[in-house]
């Protein structure tokens, strides 16, 4: 059997050899048919069957603002989220995040860097079960208007730049020459939400300033998640103040 084996194996390589041709279009069929579907099932796998890098995550639903039919789907104004919060009778608890589009220019030690940035509210890492590896998260006194400008950074930035110096918390660097005043840095949870962004600020709110501009200008909270619920509890809130819709609870 072995013997046949290798004979079979002699007479395709001399075989595809007299066909150069048709052996040029044979592994590249091959190859491009083994790389999509490594990629489509990559895709599959994060999307659909791993599940998300966060604490109980079965119990995570993200909810948002719709004005249909034109608007399936909405970011949040502080005042919504707000609202959301204090007429909560469905959640065990709720944080919201919002991407900084412009992002932040970051000077001082060392060449000056544009990093991406977002802002988060003192809910939103503590719901997920993302701990910073040095110092803390946001508490909720940072919420407050007029409070002190900080920031968390994230784990690569944090790595990168500052070579992972826990002696970085308590010191401050700047941001669109704004002075922020590091809390935390890198993320135990480090392919979760935290490391996408390189500088976390605070929740930010009607009338605020972060870096160069006030509230529209860094852009609307893109969404609230929530725990301790499930899908089927966004029922009971459609049409009041807390409106939701299915397609707006993303949950298992």
């Amino acid at each position: 059997m072995l013997e046949n084996l290798q004979q079979d194996i002699r007479y395709g390589i001399r075989t595809l050899g007299k066909n150069p041709g048709f052996t040029v279009i044979a592994v590249l069929t091959l190859a491009l048919g083994i790389g999509a579907n490594t990629a489509i099932f990559s895709v599959v796998e994060n999307l659909l069957l791993r599940a998300l890098p966060y604490r109980q995550p079965e119990r995570l639903v993200e909810i948002a603002n719709t004005y249909l039919p034109q608007i399936p789907r909405a970011g949040l104004s502080p005042g919504d989220y707000a609202d959301w919060r204090r007429q909560n009778a469905s959640f065990s608890e709720m944080g919201a995040y919002a991407e900084i589009l412009q992002g932040f220019n970051l000077s001082g030690e060392g060449a000056p860097q544009r990093v991406q940035a977002a802002s988060a509210d003192a809910g939103l890492f503590p719901m997920l079960g993302i701990r910073s590896v040095v110092g803390r998260s946001f508490v909720p006194e940072e919420d407050r208007t007029g409070s002190a400008p900080v920031v968390i950074l994230g784990h690569r930035l944090w790595q990168s730049r500052y070579g992972g110096d826990p002696r970085l918390v308590g010191r401050s660097i700047s941001l669109d020459n704004q002075r922020y005043t590091v809390v935390g840095g890198g993320s135990i949870c480090r392919a979760a939400i935290s490391d996408q962004h390189a500088v976390w600020c605070r929740r930010l709110r009607s009338g605020d300033v972060c870096g160069r501009g006030g509230f529209a200008d860094c852009g609307c909270p893109d969404g609230c998640l929530c725990s301790g619920s499930t899908r089927h509890a966004c029922g009971p809130h459609r049409g009041s103040a807390l409106r939701m819709n299915d397609e707006s609870c993303r949950g298992p």
